[in-house]
């Protein structure tokens, strides 16, 4: 009866014990996966963004009226063109790529003998803004020459033959959604002055009915073709040339469209922050925070094991040892804030050394000296009395004994010490 009843509680115990494992497993396989897919997200966001750029011209979308081909170099990151943005290249408004590519490159314009005429009168311009620009007249085998060599090179010509591989076409988007007035105008609280890039097409096929579809007013849409007919008709819109709607001062629609761009890439590695970041890479980030780290090693390594040796091997005075140990720990705990104010008054203005490498590295030295103080000290600790005293039954001095022997057998703990400072040295460190 009794090994009955302590075979069923057994099996009790033995089912409750399965249950429990299989849940634990169950929590870790699914806070693992959790964790997967939060680190992946991360990644991918942090590799890829997507922003929503503002255009007046239609994305893809250009006329036939042209006269020229817009070529670029391969390393402007251009690789269309809207015919705003090449009027104020050619206009002498825009000299560089930084806004429109993130490229820190200034625009070097060219275009072929015997196309002045054309781009003139294509993008507006005059005789002044032509010279404004310092656009280069040349031949089309010269022009393709100076795109190829310079890389913000932009340069027109009447055909695309022959190209380097540094050098492509460029699509240029010159046309606008031109809309009545009654469609852009401020009524109530409601006003529409932009629409989304994929709502285009479906626009101009009818597939909206109501401008109030597309967050505007309670009007009809009236798909047009011609610029007339946008001026004379009341809920009217059509695709026109850019040109075109410029000189007969229509309405037109700003284009919202979704940009993916790789964020992580080898240029963003290679290239310096240009204007606090705002463009270029980050190159000298990485270069100054390893070389700030490397100096302030360079102080706190040989201090703060030596500061430890001594600590461990000398105490012939137990009260200035405690102290010290005391003063390690409480540095241990104090914020960076703190240690940066000591350094922006003894380093930046006492020692004159303003902002510099060495004022910022010594006041990392003094940051990240408990960190290597206290571990060295503990794994000098740990070393074996034996080793010592075997040192010292052989005829080591006292010197010899710390340099061949305790050091080298607690240089573990002491390499993980340094590599815990240079952990909080780097991040501690700011661009």
């Amino acid at each position: 009866m009794i090994g009955s009843t302590l075979t069923k509680f057994e099996m009790r115990r033995r089912r409750s014990d399965t249950v429990a494992v299989a849940l634990i497993k169950i929590w870790a396989i699914t806070a693992i996966v959790i964790l997967i897919v939060i680190i992946g997200y991360i990644m991918f966001k942090g590799m890829v963004s997507q922003s929503l750029q503002e255009s007046q011209s239609i994305p893809k979308l250009s006329t036939t009226d042209q006269g020229f081909v817009v070529i670029a170099n391969k390393k402007s990151g251009l690789r269309s063109m809207s015919y705003d943005v090449l009027r104020q290249f050619y206009d002498g408004r825009s000299f560089s790529l930084r806004k429109i590519s993130q490229v820190n490159e200034d625009v070097k314009l060219y275009f072929e003998t015997g196309l002045k005429s054309s781009v003139s009168e294509y993008l507006l311009l005059d005789e002044k803004s032509l010279q404004r620009s310092e656009a280069l007249e040349a031949s089309t085998s010269d022009v393709v020459a100076y795109v190829s060599a310079n890389a913000g090179g932009i340069g027109l010509v009447s055909e695309a033959i022959d190209l380097p591989n540094n050098v492509i076409v460029l699509q240029l988007d010159d046309v606008v959604l031109a809309v009545h007035p009654s469609v852009t105008e401020l009524l109530g609280n409601i006003k529409l002055s932009k629409i989304a890039q994929e709502n285009v097409e479906p626009l101009l096929e009818g597939a909206f009915s109501n401008w109030k579809d597309l967050q505007g007013q309670d009007l009809e849409i009236v798909v047009v073709n011609s610029l007339q007919q946008v001026k004379q008709t009341p809920g009217a819109v059509a695709p026109v040339g850019f040109r075109d709607a410029y000189l007969e001062d229509v309405q037109t629609l700003q284009i919202l469209s979704s940009q993916t761009k790789k964020n992580f890439t080898f240029r963003y590695i290679w290239e310096k922050p240009i204007e606090m970041g705002k463009y270029g890479g980050i190159s000298t980030i990485i270069g100054n925070t390893l070389l700030m780290v490397f100096v302030t090693l360079l102080f706190s390594v040989p201090l703060g094991v030596g500061s430890a040796v001594f600590m461990v091997e000398f105490r012939a005075n137990k009260r200035l040892l405690s102290i010290a140990r005391t003063g390690v720990d409480l540095l241990a705990g104090v914020p960076s804030i703190i240690f940066g104010l000591f350094g922006l008054l003894v380093f930046v203005q006492l020692a004159g050394w303003s902002f510099s490498l060495l004022s910022g590295s010594m006041t990392l030295a003094l940051m990240v000296l408990p960190t290597i103080i206290r571990t060295s000290e503990e794994a000098l600790l740990s070393v074996s009395p034996s080793l010592k005293e075997a040192s010292v039954a052989l005829g080591a001095t006292k010197w010899e004994t710390i340099m061949k022997v305790l050091l080298p057998a607690a240089s573990p703990g002491i390499v993980t010490g340094i590599i815990l400072a240079i952990g909080r040295a780097v991040g501690e460190t700011a661009p």
